[in-house]
């Protein structure tokens, strides 16, 4: 004979209680209903404790801000009163052009005082540019490729440095504008000079 599911069940939770009784098929039945409504009674008596609980919190807290407002009320507060005089009233249909001059002032503008400036002292930097011979003093050519792009070489004998330009390039600040076969032109701050 082939075992139902629930009998499996059943022969599994008996064999996981070596210490209790086998259940019967009936009493099963009988203690899983009386399971059901002992856990329906447990559940509703949380659930009414609890609502007693958020109530009770309820209420402290309505106790509390009525204890705060009862302070607030008997609490002077610090404050003044003005009391300020009513103008005349006027009517603008009867008052004439000089005696509305004379209501009504008009609004005056404000003076702005006069800062007085500090005497600027004008000193002009005067800043000494470098004279282009100064600063070519220590180059020498020491030869000049001749092509379609020409190119020299020029050693700066303050350094010991050989250096190969080709026209536009820089050497500390001087440019090369122009080589020739023989010579090249220096540039600086609008000042040209040949170096042979």
């Amino acid at each position: 004979m082939k075992e139902t599911p629930e009998e499996k069940l059943l022969r599994i939770i008996e064999s996981s209680r070596p210490d209790l009784k086998p259940l019967a098929p009936e009493s099963a039945l009988k203690s899983e209903s009386n399971g059901s409504r002992g856990a329906f009674k447990a559940a509703s008596t949380l659930k009414t404790k609890a609502l007693v609980a958020v109530v009770v919190c309820l209420g402290a807290f309505a106790a509390f801000i009525l204890i705060l407002n009862s302070q607030r009320k008997t609490e002077k507060p610090n404050t003044t009163v003005a009391f300020v005089e009513p103008q005349e009233k006027i009517n603008p249909a009867l008052v004439t052009k000089e005696e509305s001059a004379s209501v009504v002032p008009e609004p005056k503008e404000k003076e702005l005082p006069v800062k007085e400036e500090a005497p600027v002292l004008e000193k002009k930097a005067e800043i000494q540019m470098p004279l282009l011979e100064d600063l070519i003093k220590n180059f020498r050519i020491v030869g000049i490729i001749w092509s379609n792009a020409p190119q020299v070489m020029i050693e700066d004998v303050s350094d010991r440095r050989t250096y190969l330009l080709s026209q536009g390039n820089m050497l500390k600040g001087v440019l090369v504008k122009e080589i020739l076969k023989d010579r090249v032109v220096l540039s600086y701050d609008n000042q040209e000079t040949e170096l042979r």
